[in-house]
This record gives structure tokens, C-alpha cells and sequence, in this order.
């Protein structure tokens, strides 16, 4: 089976995660959103591993981390079942939306004591997870 993210190579799950150009696109906006730059590895564990385990992050804020990275692989996902079952593409922005949706209401219920509203964690999310560079 060849992609969903129409680059034409075959569809492995390192591939279709990761390397698309497509989802690759989707990674680089989600850094741009949390205010990271960082090179992602290639192969799922060490993504996984990279995206959570920055050391300039505490121990909680990492863990923040990891449900972003967990909720941004389930619409991965789900927009690569979209676009095979329903023939319809959502254009990267709406995907990276939709992260910053299910990621916000994933950890309002994982931290339901931390109070943060939709728009802040729209446009910084580390602040709201406590993080600040001063």
C-alpha cells in the first residue's frame, strides 16, 4: 500500500508517522507551536524519546510532552484513515488544530488542578504547563 500522505513510497509505520513529507509538515508545526527547535528522529522510539525527554524540561512538563506527542500521532492516524476511507485531505493547519484540541482536553483531565483556557494554550503552551524561559 503506498501512502496516504500521496508521496508515492510505501506505507511503514516509521514512514507514515514520521518521514511523509506531509506528517513531517505536521511535526514541524507542532514544534513551531510549542516553541521548540529541534531536529526529530526518524525511527518512532527515538522520536518518541526525543519529543518528551528534552532535559531542559522538568519531569511533569515532559510528561505534558509525551501527551501531546501521543495525541498528535492518534490524528496522524485518523487523517490517514480519512484520506484512504473518506478520500478527503484536511489541510496540515486543521490537523495541527485538531492536536492542540485533544492534547488540551487530554491534559485538562490528567491535570484537571491546573487551570488554563483554550486561547492561552492556543498560543503558548509551555507557559500554561509552567515553563518559562525567564
Amino acid at each position: 500500500m503506498l501512502c496516504s500522505g500521496g508521496c508515492g513510497m510505501g506505507e511503514l509505520v516509521s514512514h507514515l508517522f514520521l518521514n511523509c513529507n506531509f506528517y513531517k509538515d505536521v511535526w514541524s508545526f507542532i514544534l513551531r507551536w510549542l516553541g521548540i527547535s529541534n531536529a526529530l528522529l526518524s525511527e518512532i522510539a527515538l522520536h518518541a524519546s526525543q519529543f518528551g525527554g528534552n532535559h531542559l524540561f522538568r519531569k511533569d512538563i515532559r510528561t505534558c510532552l509525551q501527551i501531546i506527542w501521543l495525541a498528535s500521532n492518534l490524528i496522524i492516524w485518523k487523517e490517514h484513515n480519512f484520506m484512504i476511507f473518506q478520500k478527503k485531505e484536511s489541510a496540515i493547519t486543521e490537523i495541527v488544530d485538531t492536536v492542540k484540541f485533544h492534547s488540551w482536553w487530554w491534559l485538562k483531565v490528567y491535570k484537571p488542578h491546573t487551570f488554563f483556557d483554550f486561547h492561552a494554550w492556543w498560543t503558548k503552551p509551555l507557559v500554561c504547563l509552567g515553563y518559562s524561559t525567564l
